[in-house]
């Protein structure tokens, strides 16, 4: 069944990094009758909005028929901030409100506002670039996902590209771009655009992945750029078939995040690896500024007695996303997040040591400070990396915090001569050689640590610390963490 749902995720979602498309094949959507009583059990962060808003997104976004998810997920993400934050964001003439379950609010709706979906009809008889760029150009005043691919044309993302197939295909620079053009014309500047694009790649995903999470715990979806492999048939990958779907919901117990595909409503709270994309190579996401003054939407309808009222997700009392910059409740290994907008503290997490100095260390030839932007550190010895093989000659460079690490005169190999005599270059332990030195080996894949302290890692076990697999800092004493934490700058 997975294989079959990557076949037809192939088949409608065409992403802009390769400019591919399809002619428009129609397909019948799948509507999931989900009652409200059952949302929550199906989500896992429920301290925010936006997951019971995207999971009950089971229409009301555009449609994705020539390669257009960027667009379609840009005018998601837009739907989500427009029902929650600011009703301004998006027109009113391009609204599309929802019943309410019952008279007064909840967030778990069955259904969630959005935008009207354009239909398979309005493009029957469009068979090149220019007839379906006129189409969506046509319905750009009613349809707000062709009003984003109208700007796409606006801002020349297609030119260049040939009359067929028809590609609505843009890269995730495009994205950003699209998305900070919309909100400057927009009048909201004071939403901030945050984007980072990386390459396709295990450490790179995991690196997209991270980052993703920490926004989304924090209560911001983020728009994601997948990457599904192609293989010829021998298994060798060939090249890379894209889609932008939207993350907003993730689940600790098994580090995995959940997305809306914008595609069929069955889609909308998927693992995007389940179905071949197993790589992520950028993000994008929506911060509000500080200050920003709530504007109330009036996107969810309640009627009675042929009376209708408007209502607003606000009245749950609660903003929809947390601002995390401020820091409470140290310890040695975590810190507490304080929201700065309503100073409730939501949730605790270890250190994230991700920035390095030598300011105030007496030995930075040999140690450095990490920092977590709580601002706790810890000093730590230097980090380098051993060639595969040869001579390594010290001063090296740190591989963390760029310095010159020096060891004094001695010059090194991979593993020093002496324990591949003793045959313990792959056991783990200290060993004093005949010169009175002891070098520490760490790993079975023959990392050391210097008299001095500086570690030395092997090429095995630096390809593990890229995957966030190995730490091996947790292999030798415990660094020097100060009692009393306050902020580091470089």
């Amino acid at each position: 069944m997975k294989k079959l749902f990557a076949i037809l995720l192939a088949i409608l979602m065409i992403f802009g990094t390769m400019p591919m498309s399809i002619q428009a094949v129609g397909y019948t959507e799948e509507t999931v009758a989900t009652t409200a009583s059952s949302v929550a059990s199906n989500i896992y962060l429920t301290d925010y909005y936006a997951p019971y808003y995207f999971y009950s997104l089971k229409r009301n976004y555009g449609d994705n028929m020539f390669g257009s998810c960027v667009a379609v997920a840009t005018a998601m993400l837009l739907s989500y901030y427009d029902t929650y934050w600011d009703d301004d964001i998006i027109p009113e003439v391009y609204d599309v409100p929802v019943s309410m379950d019952s008279s007064s609010f909840q967030w778990d709706n069955s259904y969630s506002p959005g935008i009207l979906q354009e239909s398979y009809s309005d493009f029957s008889d469009c068979e090149t670039m220019s007839e379906a760029i006129a189409k969506y150009e046509e319905l750009s005043s009613t349809h707000f996902h062709s009003y984003l691919i109208s700007k796409c044309v606006d801002l020349g993302f297609y030119q260049g590209r040939a009359s067929t197939p028809v590609s609505l295909g843009v890269t995730p620079e495009q994205q950003k771009t699209l998305l900070t053009t919309y909100l400057e014309e927009a009048g909201f500047s004071d939403l901030s655009v945050y984007y980072v694009e990386d390459d396709i790649s295990d450490v790179a995903t995991q690196r997209i992945k991270n980052q993703a999470i920490s926004l989304i715990r924090q209560g911001h979806p983020v728009c994601l750029a997948i990457q599904q492999p192609i293989e010829d048939a021998n298994g060798n990958i060939t090249g890379y078939q894209g889609h932008a779907a939207l993350a907003y919901d993730y689940d600790e117990s098994t580090d995995t995040i959940y997305t809306h595909m914008g595609s069929l409503s069955a889609w909308r709270h998927v693992n995007p690896v389940d179905f071949n994309y197993s790589y992520f190579n950028a993000l994008l996401a929506v911060i509000p500024e500080i200050g920003w003054e709530h504007n109330c939407s009036n996107n969810y309808q309640y009627t009675s007695e042929d009376v209708t009222t408007t209502h607003c997700p606000c009245e749950v009392g609660l903003h929809p996303a947390h601002i995390h910059d401020e820091y409470t409740t140290y310890s040695s290994t975590i810190h507490a997040f304080a929201c700065r907008k309503c100073n409730m503290v939501s949730y605790n997490e270890e250190h994230d040591y991700r920035t390095y100095t030598i300011n105030s260390v007496p030995t930075m030839n040999t140690k450095h400070r990490a920092c977590c932007p709580c601002g706790y550190y810890r000093v730590e010895s230097h980090l380098v990396r051993a060639p595969a093989d040869g001579p390594i000659m010290f001063p090296a460079t740190c591989i963390l915090c760029g310095l010159q690490a020096t060891s004094g005169d001695v010059v090194l190999v991979n593993i020093p001569p002496e324990l591949e005599q003793m045959g313990v270059q792959s056991t783990p332990g200290s060993y004093t050689l005949s010169d009175g030195t002891t070098i520490q080996i760490l790993t079975a894949n023959g990392s050391y640590v210097l008299p001095n302290g500086i570690i030395v890692l092997s090429e095995a076990d630096a390809a593990l610390m890229d995957l966030g697999l190995l730490d091996p800092y947790e292999l030798v004493e415990s660094p020097t963490i100060p009692s009393n934490p306050g902020h580091v700058t470089e």
